[in-house]
């Protein structure tokens, strides 16, 4: 019996099954996680200095002044920001929850759910940016929040889910480590 049999949590993610079925090896097929070229790792969408000028301006919740600030130094000379109380009704609206859906975020905040995404600050935004979307966000919302953040780097888009990747991979690690400890395999420390 293998580790993973005995054990779920320790076996293959259904999403990584699924790229290794279909032929998605990485750097030995250029293509995987993410697309290489020579080897190295290559962004996966570029935008133009003439698509900046086509860019909708940028309204970041000022809720929280730490992640506002994140965001803003992030988007530094990349977009427009919008500064009203709230966004205007052209501006791509962004909300920063900690540990909701963007849904959720949104209708708390009262913004337009075609028009509002989420980006997680606890690692990020830089070095890159993960980005959900509502399930109503529009396909024109979904393209210009990439196109504004690709412009500060690497970005990636999610589903509408409670928590970001990078939340969830911490309290994962940290759920293990409580169970060592509960279980006396390891120490608090």
């Amino acid at each position: 019996m293998t580790h993973s049999a005995r054990n779920p949590d320790f076996s293959a993610a259904p999403s990584l099954r699924l790229r290794v079925d279909a032929g998605l090896h990485g750097r030995k097929t250029g293509e995987g996680f993410y697309r290489y070229e020579n080897g190295k790792p290559v962004a996966k969408r570029s935008v133009s200095r003439a698509a900046r000028k086509s860019l909708p301006p940028v309204w970041i919740d000022p809720t929280n002044a730490a992640r506002h600030a994140k965001v803003c130094r992030h988007l530094a000379g990349t977009a427009q920001v919008d500064t009203g109380a709230k966004p205007d009704a052209g501006s791509l609206a962004i909300v920063m929850p900690t540990g909701s859906d963007a849904t959720s975020a949104t209708l708390a905040h009262g913004l337009d759910p075609a028009r509002t995404i989420a980006v997680d600050t606890m690692f990020g935004p830089a070095p890159a940016c993960t980005i959900m979307t509502t399930p109503a966000a529009s396909q024109a919302t979904r393209d210009d929040a990439l196109a504004v953040f690709a412009l500060a780097g690497p970005s990636y888009l999610i589903a509408d889910s409670p928590g970001f990747v990078a939340p969830r991979v911490v309290a994962t690690i940290v759920n293990t480590a409580t169970e060592l400890a509960q279980r006396g395999i390891a120490g608090p420390r």
